[in-house]
């Protein structure tokens, strides 16, 4: 799984991890947790399927006793077009920031490598989208945990458009 599920799965499990350590104190040290990552076949993003291939995945979830959390780790993976058999290798390990802001929206910040898939509706505007970026991309969410993306910025770093580079 990549960004924008991974993501969605990663404030999911630390919501659900920090309530279950809630009572620790703030300088208790973040609890660590392996983050393996499966390949899968995207659908409904570019004009085919995208199969992604797990090369290399040693990625670690930290968790702070105030809720934000890190994503860490190398992870290496093969984007190959279904019809054509076109294929690119990316290291997108990031890192990956999520915060939770005050007023209970989410806040994330991916550094570095990242990958990124929006199926329709995901972002405001709607288009579907499979970049692969460097420099720092901000998602804004309604919510910390299940929300919308309210917000995507980009301003600085590498794009690279993977439909167009799989077509």
């Amino acid at each position: 799984m990549s960004q924008t599920m991974r993501l969605a799965s990663v404030a999911s499990v630390a919501f659900v991890l920090f309530l279950l350590s809630a009572s620790a104190a703030s300088a208790t040290p973040p609890m660590i947790f392996p983050f393996p990552s499966e390949d899968m076949t995207l659908s409904g993003i570019c004009k085919f399927n995208v199969n992604l291939t797990v090369l290399d995945q040693n990625e670690s979830l930290k968790i702070f006793s105030d809720g934000s959390l890190m994503l860490t780790g190398t992870f290496k993976v093969a984007l190959t077009n279904a019809k054509t058999g076109k294929s690119i290798e990316v290291n997108v390990s990031g890192p990956v920031f999520v915060t939770p802001n005050p007023d209970g929206s989410g806040t994330e910040v991916l550094t570095g490598g990242s990958l990124l898939y929006f199926f329709p509706g995901d972002l405001p505007g709607g288009a579907p989208l499979l970049l692969v970026t460097t420099g720092p991309v901000v998602l804004q969410f309604d919510k910390f945990v299940g929300g919308k993306i309210v917000d995507f910025k980009h301003t600085i770093g590498t794009t690279l458009d993977v439909c167009a580079a799989l077509a």
